[in-house]
């Protein structure tokens, strides 16, 4: 019992790491190369067909991965019934069914939150430094 429940924890927080490294890293680099090859010329000017495809690339992945991941595990009460969050119920609503993250909801939570302080390391740490000294 216990080892399952080991195993099932490790294996979360491993797709977790996995995760936050795929849609804090791999996602937007991939849509900045995908720029670089869109952009028309070498050097320090961006063209606005790429600076929209670095902006908007990201955000349409992730709301494609939002609604696979909808279709993949959709949140239901034991009953069947959508689950509504406390804060989008109504007072006199009889039914207050609680249920447990699930899996890939915790994984999602644990890749936000790593994304989350890996970029606040990079900002306060390295950010403001260039090759040449502090900026």
């Amino acid at each position: 019992m216990y080892v399952r429940s080991a195993a099932r924890t490790i294996g979360i927080v491993i797709a977790g790491i996995a995760c936050a490294a795929l849609l804090g890293a791999g996602v937007p680099l991939a849509w900045v190369w995908v720029a670089s090859q869109v952009q028309p010329t070498r050097g320090q000017a961006v063209s606005g067909t790429s600076a929209l495809i670095v902006i908007v690339g990201p955000l349409l992945t992730y709301a494609a991965a939002l609604l696979l991941l909808r279709r993949i595990a959709p949140p239901r009460t034991p009953g069947g019934r959508p689950v509504r969050m406390a804060w989008n119920t109504s007072r006199d609503e009889e039914h207050r069914v609680t249920r447990d993250t699930s899996a890939l909801e915790q994984i999602f939570i644990i890749a936000t939150l790593l994304v989350a302080v890996g970029f606040i390391v990079w900002f306060i740490g390295f950010a403001h430094q260039t090759p040449w000294g502090s900026g």
